[in-house]
């Protein structure tokens, strides 16, 4: 666990929950459009739903050692890129980099640590992964109070540089303390061979369907389309929360600070969300996150007027988190079951990818050619429609489960 936490505070903090605090100074800089900047966002998850289709499978193949060495050239790569976005002076450079410093991404976050939690443990699943991920919310609250005050202070270049350093270090360390599953290590699962009666012990008893059969379900259609929609939510108000808020005004410190705030609210709302969902289930803990993000949406709309909802719309966002973090792992398992957990997850989180990579421009022209409302308003109807289709893919894996069983 302390590796999985490592890797979620570092990269799966560090790097992706700063993103944000780059667009505006480096726009102010060299004065480019923040849609045509922000297309280093778009890259970023083009590269990132590529690598999560077609290599983080190869996580799970061959033998432990194998997954280190991957991972770890993965960690040179990407923290090294991240490093260099600080030596960019051009707009194709900063493609480029961008393209450079996620091809690693996927191999060092949340597939890798959703597979090792979901082997190591059988009961207590759900609070344990959400235990892990909470760490990405702690990296995020931590660095980006770091990553501003050095952007503020020495400028945003040293702070991609130092960023790159301190993550590569952090990175490798966890690699060497992760342990794949308990079998390679002659040990059992927690949790394995006793029953618990609680809703997330219900799916990780069900062994489930491997990919090739999973490919061939409704269930899977359509979950693709829901974590579609879930990364153009989750990218497009994170991304532009600090954009948002300094064009009303703010400076770009204190708009970190709310940022800083989503963060910790994300470490409460992913570690006690994932001991909730453990008893009340996915589908009701689900609805919560969307409606408590709804309202969240409407705090940010007024908050250029009233600044204090800057910072309830950060707690409840932060407390929802688990709708776009810890439900999409824990929906595969609860649909698909165990079997072939990384290669549905890293098949289905592609598609998450790509609706970040679409979320990018999306915004960015809404918020150029209809104002922030409007986008946040998009937001909200997207969010509608991930609670709808979800409720029937969970329906979906309950037909799958009862039709195995009676087999």
């Amino acid at each position: 666990m302390a590796g999985c936490i490592l890797l979620m505070i570092f990269p799966g903090g560090l790097l992706s929950y700063t993103a944000g605090l780059f667009l505006y100074p480096v726009c102010e800089e060299f004065g480019f459009a923040t849609s045509v900047y922000s297309l280093t966002l778009t890259i970023a998850a083009a590269v990132n739903a590529l690598t999560s289709a077609f290599l983080v499978q190869y996580l799970s193949k061959n033998s432990a050692r194998s997954m280190k060495i991957i991972m770890a050239v993965s960690a040179f790569i990407t923290c090294g890129g991240f490093a260099c976005m600080g030596f960019c002076t051009q707009l194709w450079q900063f493609f480029v980099m961008s393209a450079v410093w996620n091809l690693g991404y996927n191999m060092l976050t949340y597939v890798p640590v959703g597979m090792i939690v979901s082997n190591w443990f059988v009961e207590k699943r759900t609070t344990m992964t959400g235990a892990a991920f909470a760490g990405g919310n702690l990296g995020g609250a931590i660095f980006n109070v770091v990553i501003s005050q050095i952007i503020a202070n020495q400028g945003w270049r040293s702070a991609y540089r130092t960023g790159g350093i301190l993550c590569l270090v952090f990175t490798l360390l966890a690699i060497a303390l992760i342990r794949r599953s308990p079998a390679e290590y002659g040990e059992k699962a927690y949790g394995a061979g006793r029953t618990d009666s609680s809703a997330g012990a219900a799916a990780a008893q069900w062994e489930g369907i491997d990919k090739k059969a999973a490919l061939k379900t409704p269930a899977l259609h359509l979950l693709v389309i829901v974590f579609f929609i879930t990364g153009i939510y989750s990218a497009g108000i994170a991304n532009y929360v600090v954009t948002y808020l300094c064009t009303g005004g703010w400076k770009i410190t204190a708009a970190g600070l709310v940022m800083t705030a989503f963060t910790l609210f994300g470490i409460l709302g992913n570690t006690a969300g994932g001991a909730i969902m453990n008893k009340i289930g996915l589908k009701k803990g689900m609805w919560i996150a969307v409606c408590m993000i709804v309202v969240s949406l409407v705090c940010l709309t007024m908050s250029i007027a009233v600044h204090p909802l800057a910072y309830i719309f950060a707690a409840l966002l932060g407390l929802a988190c688990v709708l776009s973090v810890l439900i999409p792992s824990q929906s595969v398992l609860a649909i698909f079951g165990t079997k072939d957990f990384a290669g549905i997850y890293g098949y289905t989180y592609a598609f998450y990818l790509v609706g970040c990579a679409v979320a990018t421009p999306v915004v960015a022209f809404l918020s150029e050619h209809a104002g922030y409302r409007a986008a946040w308003l998009v937001m909200g109807i997207l969010l509608v429609l991930i609670g709808l289709f979800y409720s029937k893919c969970f329906a979906y894996g309950q037909k799958m489960k009862e039709e195995s069983t009676a087999l």
